[in-house]
């Protein structure tokens, strides 16, 4: 009975993103009142952390081509078959602070910040590397 399975190779951009927005955040002269922020990948499970804080969560990939040939098996000598695809990606990088100065002064930087990396980092990856973005900004008070 011939065996199979599958195994995933991990997308390791999610990550390499968080490190690279660290490192922007971690070279920003920050203004007077202004504390220094860590980014991460996942909302405090119990209680808030201290603020400020940045998360950072994939929402989106799609595939955004389809291969000529993508669906004619193609196993090479040792019975394995790598399948790769373009994918379209959209994170959300959400900046928690306790005010609004700090909240702007991180998304503001955080802007510029893709800006660079896109010229730098993501460029060199390939020809058609596009970004957009979209910034929203609101407060939200609650008591505990």
């Amino acid at each position: 009975m011939p065996r199979s399975s599958v195994v995933r190779q991990p997308d390791g951009l999610s990550q390499m993103l968080i490190r690279l927005l660290q490192g922007g955040i971690d070279c920003l002269t920050l203004p007077e009142g202004i504390k220094r922020t860590q980014v991460t990948t996942q909302m405090p499970q119990a209680g808030w952390q201290a603020m400020p804080f940045v998360v950072v969560n994939l929402d989106l990939i799609q595939q955004s081509e389809v291969q000529i040939g993508e669906d004619v098996p193609y196993p090479q000598v040792g019975n394995d078959w790598t399948m790769w695809s373009n994918a379209k990606r959209i994170w959300r990088v959400s900046v928690f602070a306790q005010d609004a100065q700090e909240r702007d002064f991180y998304r503001d930087s955080l802007l510029g910040i893709f800006r660079v990396l896109k010229a730098t980092v993501f460029a060199p990856i390939g020809y058609d590397v596009s970004h957009s973005y979209q910034a929203a900004s609101y407060t939200d008070a609650k008591e505990w």
